[in-house]
């Protein structure tokens, strides 16, 4: 089921779904990762990044030819979730800041 535009975030399976149906069109991309959203810290501040329901942070690993187009990613990723503001960024590997959810891997 599509996200509603009520606001509710996505279903984890919704954002696999979309990474499947995505994945095809991107052969470069190795690895495809999850960010959860960050949430509120202990004073009650909103952290940088995504945070909002329906804001969703992709992660993509690509093999060492370069980095990965990640715009026409999250635009792919935006229609197959719609009322989604998908955002792509580059895999960090052992740099990353927090832990991830692999989705998908060639």
């Amino acid at each position: 089921m599509p996200p509603t535009p009520h606001g509710r975030a996505p279903r984890i399976l919704d954002v696999i779904r979309a990474v499947i149906e995505v994945a095809p069109a991107y052969p470069d991309v190795i690895a495809w990762w999850y960010a959860p959203p960050k949430r509120l810290d202990v004073a009650g501040n909103i952290p940088d990044g995504p945070s909002r329901a329906g804001d969703l942070e992709i992660v993509v690993q690509r093999a060492p030819a370069g980095p990965p187009d990640r715009v026409s990613i999250a635009r792919d990723l935006s229609v197959a979730l719609p009322f989604s503001n998908v955002s792509v960024r580059a895999y960090r590997g052992p740099n990353e800041e927090r832990a991830l959810f692999r989705l998908f891997s060639r």
